[in-house]
C-alpha cells in the first residue's frame, strides 16, 4: 500500500514541482504508534498478554494514516528513493523539505508491529516478518561452530529497515575514519565535513543522565529529529564495567567527540519514552504528512531502466529513466514502472544495493553473464570489497541481582513500568557500556582497532542458537551443571575487531530479485586477522581481571581446548578455573584464542563497502564522493555500501550521515542545474 495522509496526496492533475502546501519542516517526534502487531505471547507471558492486545489495539486506534492503493502512484517523480532504512528514511525526508519537487520511497517490506518499539525485545523483532533473514555462504575460515558454517545476516525489511532490528549504540567512529576516506580521494568525507551532518540529525539529552559516561557537549547536536541518551538510571554493573575499564588505562571519554579510544556507557538512540529510536519513527513518519512524499510499502524493485542518453531509447545506456518494482510483494503483485525525472537514489544496504545494480545490468560483465543479466555498464566494484565487524561473546556470572534475566525482562512489572514511565529492563538493549582501544597491532593513521561492549545480561540458547546461528551441540558444551546462561545473573562481554582485512564478496545467485544473493564475507581468511584476535581477547579477558569487576565475577562460559580441535595441548585447563586460565600469558594462549574465534566468531551485523566511494583511479570504486555511479547519470547509491572501509564504530550513525550528506548534495545539485538554466534563458 502506498501510506501517507489521505487529505495530503499528490495531485497528478497539478503543473510540475507544484504539489501541494509548503513542507513542513522536521520536527523532533514523540515516537509514532504502529499501525498494526503481531505479538508472540511467551515473549510476555499470558499474564500480561490482555494488556498487550489493549496496547496493540489502542495504538492501532491512534494510527493517524491510512493506506492509498497503488492507483495513486504518479508515472513520474523528481527523485525515487529505493530502501526506506537507515539512509533512506533520512534521504526521502530531508528531500522532500522542498515542496517543488516529488519524492517516491520505496520499501520493500511493510511497518513496524509493538515489539520494534521495544529496545529490549531486538532479538526478538530478527528472524521474523521484517527481516530478510539473509544467511552466509558456507564459512571456510571460520564459523566452525555454527549450523551449516553459515551465518544469520538479520537486515531490516520494513519502514525503519536495520535500524528498527538493531542494538540502538549510536557510535560515529573516529576522526581518523573519515580523515582516511578522504586521503583515499573522496573529498570533502574527512572528519571536520561529515560532522556538521552527525550534527544536524541529532537530539542529545546525555547531560541530563547520570553514570559513567564522559559528555563533549560541544561535540553534540540538539534538537534534530534522532533521539541520542544514556539509559537513566544506569546498570551498576555498566559502572563497575567502564570503573574496570579506567583501571586497565583506558581513559573515561565521550567516545563521539572524535577521540573513540577510551570507556564509557553507551550513548543510544532511545526515545525519552523508552521507545526504539528507528529512522522512521525520527525522520519518516514527521515527513509523511507532506503532500509531496509517497511512501510505498511492500514495493519489491526488481530493476532500475537505463536508458541512451543520446537516443533516449530502452536498451544499454548510461542514464536511468525509471524503477521497475513488484508491488504487493513478490509473489501474485502487479509489476509498475515509474519514471525519474531528476535522480534515482538506491539505498538498500550493504547487500541489497549490490544487488539491485547487479540485477539492473551494473557490474562485473563475468559475473552478469553467469545469471544471464546482459551487461549494461561493466562496473567490476560492485559487490566487491565487502567488510564487516567480526565479534565475539564471553558471558561471565557475577554476584548480586543487578543483571537483566529473562524472568525479569519478562516480568509484568518491568512491562508496566517500560509503558508507564519509559524505564526498567525494557527501555534498553542492556547493551550499556564500551571500551574502544589500540591493540598493538593497530595501524597508524585509523582509529581504534578494538571494542568491547557490555551486555548487562547473560544470553541464553534462542539468541545463540536461534539468532545468531550457534549449533546446539556446541552451545551445550559452552554450559556447566554449575552455570546456565539466560538463567543466572550474568554479563555477556562483546569483543569486536573494528579493522579487518579480510574482504568478502556479493554476487547474484539468480536473476530473479526475489532470490537471496549470495553472500560471502570470507571472515579471517587473513592471517593478520587472527593476529588482532589474539591481542583483542588479551585485553578483553585484562578488563575482567580489574576492580570493581573482578570481585563480582564468579564464572565464566569458556569452551574446553578439545572442543576446539586443539587435543590435549592445554593439560592446565582442567587444573585450574577458567577465570585463571584466561589470564595466561598471550604467547601460551594465542592458538586458543585463535581457534576459539575460529569457531565462535560472530557478525556484528555491520556490513559495508559493497558499492565503494572512490576515485577513478581506484579499480573497485563505485560511485565518486558525491555518490553518483560511475557510468550511470541520474543514479547515486547513499547508505553503508559507499563506505570504502569500515570505521572505528558501530554503523548505524555513520549511515545516517551518509543519507544527511547525501540529500544535501542533491539538494545543492538541484539549486545549481536551476540556476544555470535561469542563466542560460
Amino acid at each position: 500500500p502506498l501510506i501517507a495522509r489521505p487529505q495530503a496526496r499528490i495531485d497528478p492533475s497539478g503543473p510540475p514541482h507544484t504539489h501541494g502546501p509548503q513542507a513542513r519542516p522536521l520536527r523532533t517526534p514523540s515516537p509514532r504508534r504502529p499501525r498494526y502487531c503481531r505479538l508472540h505471547m511467551p515473549f510476555f507471558g499470558a499474564r500480561v498478554s490482555l494488556l498487550v492486545i489493549a496496547v496493540a489495539a489502542f495504538a492501532a486506534w491512534r494510527r493517524a494514516y491510512g493506506p492509498i492503493g497503488a492507483s495513486q502512484l504518479l508515472d513520474e517523480y523528481d527523485y525515487i528513493v529505493i530502501g526506506a532504512g537507515s539512509a533512506g528514511s533520512v534521504i526521502a525526508a530531508r528531500l522532500s523539505e522542498d515542496a517543488d519537487v516529488s519524492v517516491l520511497l520505496i520499501e520493500a517490506g511493510g511497518e513496524s508491529g509493538i515489539k520494534h518499539s521495544i529496545p529490549a525485545a531486538c532479538g526478538d523483532v530478527q528472524l521474523v516478518d521484517g527481516d530478510w533473514q539473509l544467511k552466509t555462504t558456507p564459512q571456510a575460515t571460520s564459523h566452525r561452530a555454527y549450523t551449516g558454517q553459515t551465518s544469520n545476516w538479520p537486515r531490516g525489511k520494513l519502514l525503519g529497515g536495520s535500524s528498527q532490528l538493531n542494538y540502538m549504540a549510536y557510535v560515529r567512529g573516529d576522526a581518523a575514519d573519515y580523515d582516511s576516506w578522504a586521503a583515499m580521494g573522496n573529498h570533502g568525507w574527512d572528519w571536520e565535513s561529515v560532522l556538521p551532518f552527525f550534527l544536524r540529525s541529532e537530539d542529545a539529552t546525555l547531560a541530563r543522565e547520570t553514570g559513567a559516561g564522559a559528555l563533549n557537549s560541544s561535540a553534540h547536536g540538539f534538537g534534530g529529529p534522532l533521539p541520542v541518551r544514556y539509559k537513566s538510571p544506569a546498570n551498576p554493573l555498566a559502572e563497575a564495567f567502564v570503573q574496570s575499564a579506567v583501571a586497565a588505562g583506558h581513559p573515561l571519554r565521550d567516545y563521539n567527540d572524535g577521540d573513540a579510544s577510551g570507556a564509557s556507557r553507551f550513548q543510544q538512540t532511545v526515545f525519552g519514552s523508552g521507545r526504539r529510536g528507528s529512522t522512521a519513527d525520527a525522520f519518516l513518519y514527521p515527513a509523511m504528512g507532506r503532500a509531496n512524499l509517497h511512501v510505498l510499502a511492500h514495493g519489491l524493485v526488481s530493476k532500475l531502466v537505463l536508458v541512451s542518453e543520446e537516443t533516449g531509447g530502452e536498451g544499454r545506456g548510461a542514464r536511468v529513466a525509471a524503477v521497475q518494482a513488484r508491488v504487493g510483494g513478490p509473489e501474485g503483485g502487479e509489476e509498475v514502472r515509474i519514471r525519474v525525472r531528476r535522480e534515482a537514489v538506491v539505498s538498500a544496504g550493504a547487500v541489497g544495493s549490490a544487488q539491485l545494480l547487479l540485477l539492473s545490468g551494473i557490474g562485473p560483465r563475468d559475473q552478469l553473464e553467469k545469471v544471464g543479466v546482459p551487461t549494461e555498464v561493466d562496473l567490476p566494484g560492485v559487490g566487491q570489497n565487502l567488510q564487516d565487524h567480526l565479534a565475539m561473546f564471553y558471558t561471565f556470572f557475577v554476584k548480586g541481582a543487578d543483571a537483566v534475566t529473562k524472568a525479569k525482562a519478562e516480568s509484568p512489572a518491568a512491562l508496566l513500568q517500560w509503558l508507564l514511565r519509559g524505564e526498567g529492563h525494557l527501555s534498553s538493549s542492556s547493551y550499556d557500556a564500551v571500551v574502544h582501544g589500540r591493540t598493538p597491532l593497530a595501524a597508524a593513521g585509523e582509529g581504534p582497532d578494538m571494542q568491547v561492549g557490555l551486555f548487562v545480561g547473560a544470553g541464553d540458547e534462542k539468541l545463540f542458537h536461534d539468532n545468531i546461528g550457534v549449533s546446539r551441540s556446541a552451545w551445550g558444551h559452552l554450559q556447566s551443571p554449575k552455570h546456565k546462561a539466560g538463567e543466572e545473573e550474568g554479563v555477556t562481554l562483546v569483543p569486536c575487531h573494528l579493522h579487518p582485512k579480510s574482504r568478502g564478496v556479493v554476487e547474484l545467485a539468480s536473476a530473479d530479485p526475489a532470490v537471496p544473493p549470495l553472500i560471502d564475507p570470507r571472515y579471517l581468511s587473513d592471517e593478520a586477522d587472527l593476529d588482532a584476535w589474539v591481542e583483542i581477547l588479551t585485553a578483553a579477558n585484562l578488563l575482567v581481571a580489574q576492580e570493581p569487576l573482578r570481585s563480582l565475577v564468579t564464572g565464566v562460559t569458556a569452551p574446553h581446548p578439545a572442543d576446539l580441535g586443539l587435543g590435549d595441548a592445554y593439560p592446565e585447563y582442567d587444573a585450574m578455573s577458567p577465570l585463571d586460565f584466561y589470564q595466561l600469558p598471550k604467547a601460551r594462549l594465542a592458538r586458543y584464542w585463535k581457534a576459539t574465534v575460529q569457531h565462535f566468531g560472530m557478525t556484528l551485523y555491520h556490513p559495508v563497502g559493497t558499492c565503494k566511494m572512490g576515485p577513478p583511479s581506484d579499480p573497485l570504486a563505485v560511485v565518486d564522493a558525491s555518490l553518483r555511479v560511475r557510468g550511470v547519470a541520474g543514479l547515486r547509491v547513499a547508505d553503508a555500501s559507499v563506505m570504502p572501509k569500515l570505521p572505528s564504530a558501530n554503523t548505524n550513525a555513520p549511515t545516517i550521515m551518509i543519507g544527511e550528506k547525501a540529500a544535501a548534495m542533491i539538494r545543492r545539485d538541484r539549486v545549481g542545474e536551476e540556476a544555470a538554466a535561469s542563466s542560460s534563458l
